[in-house]
């Protein structure tokens, strides 16, 4: 049996961004757009800061930072998918 897919389209397309080394100053364009197009994404986040971590991805908010956090819990509002 064919899959259906919503309002009899024939395929779908998916996007999933990758945090590392995301931020709300970097990433809020991306999205804006998504919406302004009328596309929903899955944004993947980090929880916490890893001070362990590697030196390329130390300028990577997480939801540690409070901005970030109000970004991320803003766009599961607007219907973006939210994973870890």
């Amino acid at each position: 049996m064919p899959l259906a897919f919503p309002r009899g389209k024939r395929f779908a397309f998916t996007v999933i961004d990758d945090t590392d080394v995301a931020t709300v100053q970097t990433v809020a364009p991306v999205y804006a757009l998504l919406q302004e197009l009328g596309m929903r994404a899955t944004k993947t986040v980090w929880p916490m800061s890893c001070t362990e971590g590697s030196r390329i991805f130390s300028s990577s908010e997480t939801l540690d930072d409070e901005d970030y956090r109000a970004f991320v819990v803003d766009l599961q509002r607007r219907g973006f998918e939210i994973a870890s």
